[in-house]
């Protein structure tokens, strides 16, 4: 798939399936966000991982 593809077939998620994330999953989303270029290379990275549900709920209100 290359890119114009993408951006092309892209689409909103308003619910999302309430199955955990496998630790695998998580550490592959981190290194490649950490690859993500920033500017003059600060990389100002921060992450946070959040399984609880009632905390999660307190971050998007």
């Amino acid at each position: 798939m290359d890119f114009h593809e993408i951006v092309e077939t892209r689409r909103r998620i308003r619910r999302y399936q309430p199955d955990q994330v496998s630790d695998e999953i998580i550490q592959k989303l981190i290194d490649a966000a950490r690859h993500a270029p920033s500017a003059d290379n600060i990389q100002p990275w921060e992450f946070a991982i959040v399984r609880d549900r009632q905390v999660r709920e307190k971050f998007s209100s």
